[in-house]
């Protein structure tokens, strides 16, 4: 399986001459995800790769567990599969599966969850005056979709016509990016490198703020979205000195929709410039292990003096 490699806007632009884009690459199964961007050298790591780089999820252990418990008991109950003809490796393979199983329905309806979201808020956009409802009606009428997704999907029209009634979409499904730079005595002193970049779901403007979406259809909200966002709202806010003198400020917000219940849970992140400095702290972890070149001779030096 190859690397996959998209072409995402970046907002707000950078330069208001033009538009500006980066190519999101996803390596082989998913196993990371970069940005790259024509006239920087290197890769900028994407904030959920960071995250997970330097995040340990403790719940993944025990949910695995659970998981195959649960596949292993459904198995063993199973009328239909006499137990004096189990097959061991084939319970053990079935049992083993199970996680990878869920992932891959998850990720199959967080995807178009994702999709359809994108899709309705792009209406919007061309269409400012349409209502919610004529909104679903255009987005859902030539598909067939997952049960679930379809759930989601109304869940999320509800926390939007509940909670911002009169947001402006002014972006969906875009790219954002932030400088960093480490001391490299082998190149005199300072050197530039791409700090960190993200897709970012939406951003809208109510109240003249802006507020940064990020769509979740997991089970929960966990500390690492707020980390997250707060990333996203960092990059978008201090990375376009304009945006201060336009708008009144910037807030996230974390949205959960639920893929079998009428219910959405809502994180929302006003003071960001904490969580943000966290962060900062985890990219300077993630830039050490991975820009070891920059200090090594100096290590060597300071070994030899000794």
């Amino acid at each position: 399986m190859e690397s996959k490699k998209e072409t995402i806007k970046v907002w707000p632009r950078k330069d208001i001459s033009r538009e500006t884009y980066m190519t999101r690459v996803t390596s082989k199964r998913g196993a990371g995800r970069g940005y790259e961007l024509e006239g920087t050298i290197g890769t900028y790591p994407s904030v959920t790769h960071i995250l997970s780089y330097t995040n340990v999820k403790h719940a993944i252990p025990q949910w695995y567990a659970k998981v195959v418990a649960e596949k292993a008991g459904e198995l063993w109950s199973d009328p239909s599969i006499s137990r004096e003809h189990l097959i061991v490796e084939d319970f053990v393979k079935d049992v083993k599966s199970a996680p990878s199983e869920q992932f891959k329905h998850a990720g199959k309806v967080g995807v178009e969850v994702h999709d359809l979201i994108n899709k309705a808020i792009r209406y919007k956009m061309d269409n400012p005056y349409t209502k919610w409802d004529d909104v679903r009606r255009e987005c859902t009428k030539d598909s067939f979709r997952i049960l679930e997704v379809d759930k989601a999907f109304d869940n999320w029209l509800v926390f939007i016509t509940a909670n911002y009634p009169d947001i402006v979409f002014l972006e969906t499904e875009f790219a954002t990016y932030i400088d960093g730079h480490v001391v490299s005595p082998d190149h005199g002193g300072t050197v530039n490198i791409p700090l960190y970049a993200g897709t970012v779901d939406a951003v809208g403007l109510t109240e003249n703020k802006l507020v940064v979406f990020d769509w979740k259809t997991g089970s929960g909200i966990y500390d690492e979205a707020g980390y997250q966002v707060a990333a996203y709202c960092n990059s978008i806010w201090n990375g376009s000195p304009l945006l201060s003198t336009i708008y009144g400020g910037i807030t996230g917000a974390v949205v959960r929709l639920s893929k079998t219940d009428e219910e959405f849970e809502v994180k929302t992140i006003t003071d960001w410039e904490r969580p943000s400095i966290v962060f900062k702290t985890m990219c300077s972890l993630y830039t050490q292990l991975s820009y070891p070149v920059f200090d090594k001779k100096a290590r060597k030096k300071k070994v030899s003096n000794a």
